[in-house]
This record gives C-alpha cells, sequence and structure tokens, in this order.
C-alpha cells in the first residue's frame, strides 16, 4: 500500500514539474506583457487589447460542454486504449460545429456590428478564436485526460514561445498598435493548435472507414459536460459581470487599467492552475476512500504557501507605482484584489478538483450560479447605483471568498472533514492583510501582516509534523 501510494506522488511530481515548468514560460510572459505592454500601448490601446483577452476569456463555452464531456467521462484513461475510431468522429463533429458558429459570428459582426474600427477588430479577432481555442481544448482536454502531461506542457510551451518571440520583437521595433499584439496571441495558438493535433494524431488522421459519427456518444458528451460548462460559464460571470459592468460605466481606459491590476493579482495563478491539471487524472486513478485521508494533507500544504505568497504583494506594488506611473492611481486597488489569490486557489486545487472527481458538476453548478447571481446584484448596486470603484473591486473579493467557502462546505459533507476552524483562519488573515494594505500604506501593512502569517504558521506547526511523519511513513 505504501509503495502504491508513493509511486503515485512520485507521478504526481513529474506531472506537476511538467506543468509548472511549461506555466512558468507562460508566468514569463504574462509578468513582460504585464510591464511593458501598457507602457508603450498607452492606457486607450492597453484597454482594447484587454478587452479582446477578455472576450475570448467566453469562447470555450461555444463547444456547449462536449470537450469538458470527454475530460470528465475519459479522465484517468490509457490514450493507447481509447477508441480512436469514436473519437475521430467526435473530433471532426466538433470540427464543422466550430466552423459554423465561426462564419455566423463573423457575418453578424459584418452586417450588425455598429462600433468602432478598433472594436470591430477585436470582436473579429475574438471570433477567430472559437475554431482554434476549441478544437485545441478537444486534443489538450484527451491529454489531460489521459495523464499524458507532458505532451499537454509542450503545446503549452509552443503557444507561449512564439507569442513572446513575436512580441519582444515589436517591444524591440516599438510598434505601438494593439492590433499587432492581438494578431501574435493568434499566430501562437494557431501553431500550438497544429502541435496538439499532431499529438492525437491517430484520432486526427484516421483512415476514412475509421470514422465513426456516432451522435449518441456526442449528445452523452454534452450532456455529461453541460453542467460543468454551466458551472465554468457562472464561475466566468462572477468576474465577468464585475468587469462588464466597469466597462460600461467607466472608460476603456479605466477598464484598461483596472484589468492590468487584475491581471497581476492572478499571475500566481499560473502555478496553482499547473498543480490543479496534475492532480485530476491521478485522482480519478485514487479509491475514494483516501480521498478523506488526502484532502487534509493537500490543504494543509496549498494554503500556508498561498498566504505566504501573498507577501509577494509588497516588492509588487513598489516596483510597479515606479515602472508605471500612468497606472498609480489603480495599482493601489491591488491591496484590495491580491488576496483574490487565496480563494482562487482554494477552489482551483482543492474543492473544484475534487468535486468534478466525485462527479458532483451540478453542485459546483449551484455554487457558481449563486456566486454569479450575488456579482449581478452587487454590480447593480456598487457600479450602477453608487458608482463606486472601491466597493466594485471589494466585492470582487468577498464574491470569490463566498464561492470558495461555500464549495468547500459542500465537499466537506461529502468526504466527511471539518475544515471551519482553518477557514476562520484564513478569513482573519485576509481581512487584516486588505485592511492593513489599504489604510496603513506598504510599510506598516507589511509588517502587520507578517507578523499575522508567523502567528498562523506556528498554530499549523502539528499539520505540518503530521504531514512529515506521513511522508516517512511511505518510504
Amino acid at each position: 500500500m505504501g509503495g502504491a501510494l508513493l509511486k503515485k506522488f512520485k507521478t504526481l511530481f513529474f506531472n506537476i514539474m511538467y506543468t509548472v515548468g511549461s506555466n512558468l514560460l507562460t508566468l514569463l510572459v504574462s509578468t513582460i506583457v504585464t510591464l511593458f505592454l501598457p507602457k508603450l500601448l498607452g492606457i486607450e490601446s492597453y484597454g482594447y487589447f484587454q478587452l479582446y483577452l477578455f472576450y475570448v476569456s467566453y469562447v470555450g463555452f461555444l463547444h456547449f460542454g462536449w470537450c469538458d464531456g470527454i475530460y470528465l467521462k475519459y479522465g484517468g484513461e490509457d490514450y493507447e486504449k481509447l477508441d480512436k475510431s469514436k473519437f475521430s468522429g467526435q473530433f471532426y463533429a466538433l470540427l464543422i460545429s466550430q466552423t459554423v458558429i465561426t462564419i455566423l459570428f463573423i457575418a453578424g459582426i459584418l452586417l450588425f456590428a455598429k462600433s468602432s474600427a478598433e472594436k470591430e477588430f477585436v470582436l473579429l479577432a475574438t471570433t477567430i478564436n472559437i475554431v482554434v481555442l476549441n478544437m485545441r481544448t478537444f486534443s489538450t482536454f484527451i491529454l489531460q485526460a489521459t495523464n499524458r502531461m507532458k505532451d499537454f506542457s509542450v503545446i503549452t510551451i509552443i503557444d507561449r514561445l512564439i507569442y513572446i518571440v513575436i512580441v519582444l520583437g515589436l517591444l524591440v521595433m516599438r510598434v505601438d498598435k494593439f492590433e499587432y499584439y492581438i494578431l501574435s496571441d493568434l499566430v501562437g495558438k494557431i501553431f500550438s493548435l497544429l502541435i496538439s493535433l499532431l499529438k492525437i494524431k491517430g484520432i486526427v488522421f484516421p483512415k476514412k472507414s475509421r470514422i465513426l459519427w456516432d451522435n449518441s456518444e456526442s449528445i452523452d458528451n454534452i450532456r455529461v459536460g453541460i453542467n460543468l460548462m454551466f458551472a465554468n460559464i457562472a464561475s466566468t460571470l462572477i468576474l465577468g459581470i464585475v468587469r462588464f459592468g466597469i466597462q460600461t460605466q467607466w472608460s476603456v481606459a479605466i477598464f484598461g487599467k483596472i484589468s492590468l491590476t487584475l491581471s497581476i493579482s492572478n499571475m500566481l495563478m499560473v502555478f496553482v492552475n499547473a498543480v490543479s491539471l496534475a492532480i485530476f487524472p491521478l485522482l480519478k486513478r485514487v479509491n475514494e476512500r483516501e480521498y478523506a485521508k488526502i484532502y487534509p494533507i493537500v490543504r494543509s500544504i496549498i494554503m500556508p504557501l498561498v498566504l505566504v505568497a501573498l507577501l509577494c504583494y509588497y516588492p509588487l506594488n513598489i516596483i510597479l507605482t515606479n515602472w508605471l506611473p500612468d497606472y498609480a492611481d489603480s495599482l493601489k486597488y491591488m491591496a484590495i484584489v491580491f488576496p483574490m489569490v487565496v480563494f482562487e486557489s482554494k477552489v482551483s486545487l482543492l474543492t473544484n478538483t475534487y468535486l468534478k472527481v466525485l462527479r458532483k458538476e451540478r453542485q459546483i453548478f449551484q455554487v457558481n450560479l449563486l456566486s454569479a447571481i450575488l456579482s449581478l446584484i452587487s454590480t447593480l448596486l456598487f457600479v450602477f447605483a453608487l458608482k463606486d470603484l472601491f466597493l466594485s473591486m471589494l466585492s470582487i473579493v468577498i464574491l470569490l471568498a463566498f464561492r470558495s467557502s461555500y464549495a468547500e462546505i459542500i465537499l466537506a459533507r461529502y468526504i466527511k472533514i471539518t475544515i471551519y476552524q482553518d477557514m476562520l483562519l484564513e478569513f482573519l488573515l485576509v481581512g487584516i492583510f486588505i485592511i492593513t494594505s489599504w489604510n496603513l500604506g506598504m510599510a506598516v501593512g507589511g509588517i502587520i501582516y507578517s507578523i499575522s502569517l508567523g502567528f498562523y504558521l506556528i498554530l499549523k506547526k502539528n499539520n505540518f509534523k503530521e504531514i512529515r511523519e506521513l511522508i516517512k511513513t511511505q518510504k
């Protein structure tokens, strides 16, 4: 038993290394884009670039849960044992549907869009992503589900590597047109799509007689994945509704500034998402009785690390305020939204991963839908009625904290664990961080939060000892 568990942790470790390695490049790209693009493009052009990224984040919903269903149904399977003819039929059926949707969107934009040339370009570029991103999602979900994390990482690396090479060339030439940076993003995605298709070439390039057009399989994949897709839509809307409200109520320039702050606050999520991708297929192969043992261990490792990572806020804020003085008025909001990484990490790494493995997609949807409804209410109140940017930004963290806690309470009920004391401590630390950083400045806020964090780590020392002893027993 001990050897088997150690082997699982070893597999998890290498999968995490692959995904972290590829996501390190993503983080590097995000850092370069975050530091240099706002400075070169100017506030309004950078706003359009952020608008493109914002719209693209919703493109994935146009496969209607098809890819999510495949991911959930076949997670933990061996790629070599998959029925390639059945998956070929799914691939080409999805390709046809996404091509038709893309053509309809392009026609609609050209015929009915009554906006500026810049906005029309953003919309058309977003539409091209429908085929590119969703077909790549099909490939990468199969790779993730079958635990081929190394191949998945290669696709991510190619995407970001091509993008950053072009972007660096544009930066060196001091190109200040946002359109070129959007095109660079598209080029990276298209090349990575081609590579992803080669990684599953047995599915993409079969003999004609081996394509199985199975409508019942397509319907079942959508049926299985639709709840997760709706959950993802609702999840995106939690933040998206607030951002959309800011975009409509304030200028594109303000939207760009706020988006920069959110992008910086989300940079740590690169590593979190890398780890979560590796955990899902592993958990699918673990006996459900082990979940209650594994969850507290993973939680006791992840949450202290994330809370320590909040210390990055202080040097980041100083560096960025001096580097991007035009954005100084928006960077102050980092004190409010930076802790979103605490709650997003818990959802991405822990609650959602476990609920997916337990096939509780409806519960994920329930949590996200309620959070999205609360987001709509808070946006109507703080953005449109009160027109208060401070309260609008604060609502983001409160909403994410609510979603994280509600999801964890549901999960704790299923796997029969108690987490209320840990949740209370985390809320207390985040509250101290926000209040001191916003009201007392960098130096005093940093000192008070560091002391509070020290007390928290002392309280958690018994958990660390238990983890160390468990690892020793598995050697």
